[in-house]
């Protein structure tokens, strides 16, 4: 803005700097200022543009990422599940093909039925490495998406483990051969539905000063039980691959895991086997490792899911249910990608500490002693046909039935 020079004023004292005009310039001045800010002030502020409001890929990019890397994107659950969230969904950043696109820890999986929720124990001796598909479904949710409250029960022996499921103070046991076999044979009607560990693992713990497995002649060798306990069977299988005849040496009946332990210890017997995670704990304390069952033995059918034939048949649904979980989280345990997570999960249901585990994973997954699929080894019968002097064929349709796990396409 220019400003007019104001005419000099007239009668002003000679000699005056023009007081009056020079006043009045400074007002004019001020005003022009004051002026200048309220017009600044009152201006609206700039609107955003559509530009600065646009997302970018970055950030889903970083999301499906995290997600990929989470545990919960390696759940097998999450097959079942929706693939994105809410904002997920909605972010443009995300194409189709990328929203349906599953992880690699994510191995699609058939579906799991569901319903009311149904309540189902299962009993157990001990809580072992051998049972890791089950601690799968437990940590990742499995059982409980499938509406099935899952328990475990543990029951000290394997003849106790029987007569918990005569009287269905449990509904599945984790079965051997000779335990269904032997209930079977007094009248019960017991049937493996399906495969659980297909080989034997355990470790022969032996007595400080003990170098080699060959020295167990003439020893105690400590197990749960000397008829009916199935590590007694793996003992004489395993002895007998090594040359020590039986009869050469004594077995001791000492009960579960614990027991075992207190005995070996405690000089009761020079040696007992064990089931991880129930071995290392012993090694490191000072007691001679004399090797693992799978260097000796390579088929011998072990644990089962077992039931008995009334209670199975008259809760199909059920059956149906805990079989389908079963066989997911089985063949999510032998995906590597899920490796770690399947870690954590043994770690949180047996308390094994996490370097034993990833060896254990090795051991039982790695080298196939779990099933991958929740299937039976064919070649796992004649071992026991000959411990139980019954005919291979005969023996595998006595003790386990592939009706049930047909119903999930197995």
């Amino acid at each position: 803005m220019r400003l007019r020079a104001y005419p000099r004023l007239p009668g002003r004292l000679p000699g005056t700097r023009h007081r009056l005009g020079k006043g009045l310039w400074t007002s004019m001045v001020l005003l022009a200022l004051i002026g200048l800010v309220s017009a600044c002030s009152s201006a609206p502020a700039p609107t955003p543009t559509a530009a600065a409001a646009k997302p970018t890929a970055a950030p889903a990019a970083a999301s499906s990422a995290a997600a990929a890397a989470s545990p919960a994107a390696a759940s097998p659950a999450s097959a079942a599940s929706p693939a994105s969230s809410p904002a997920t969904s909605a972010s443009p950043a995300a194409s189709p093909a990328t929203a349906a696109s599953p992880s690699p820890a994510a191995k699609p999986a058939a579906a799991v039925p569901t319903g009311p929720r149904i309540s189902l124990q299962l009993g157990l001796a001990s809580k072992l490495a051998g049972h890791w598909p089950l601690w799968v479904a437990t940590q990742e949710g499995l059982f409980d998406r499938a509406g099935i409250d899952f328990t475990t029960v543990v029951v000290d022996t394997d003849s106790k483990l029987v007569q918990a499921l005569q009287s269905n103070s449990v509904q599945i046991i984790t079965g051997t051969v000779p335990q269904i076999q032997k209930a079977n044979a007094v009248g019960a009607q017991l049937v493996g539905i399906g495969g659980l560990q297909n080989a034997p693992v355990y470790r022969m713990v032996g007595a400080r000063g003990l170098t080699s497995i060959n020295e167990l002649n003439g020893k105690k060798i400590g197990v749960s039980e000397t008829e009916l306990g199935v590590d007694a069977f793996v003992a004489r299988a395993w002895l007998e691959q090594v040359g020590i005849k039986e009869g050469s040496y004594t077995l001791v009946g000492t009960g579960g895991v614990a027991t075992r332990v207190a005995a070996l210890t405690g000089g009761g017997v020079d040696a007992t086997v064990l089931p991880p995670p129930g071995d290392l704990p012993v090694v490191r304390q000072g007691f001679s490792d004399l090797g693992l069952s799978t260097t000796s033995i390579k088929h011998m059918q072990w644990t089962m899911l077992t039931g008995n034939k009334t209670w199975l048949n008259g809760n199909r649904e059920a059956v149906t249910r805990l079989l389908a979980v079963y066989v997911q989280a089985s063949k999510w345990l032998h995906d590597p990608a899920n490796k770690e997570a399947a870690i954590r999960a043994l770690v949180a249901e047996t308390n094994a500490k996490p370097e034993d585990a990833a060896l254990f994973y090795q051991q039982l997954v790695g080298d196939g002693a779990i099933s991958p699929d929740g299937n039976i080894d064919p070649e796992g019968f004649a071992i026991w046909s000959r411990f139980l002097d019954v005919e291979t064929g005969a023996l595998r349709s006595q003790v386990f039935d592939g009706q049930y796990l047909a119903t999930v396409g197995n």
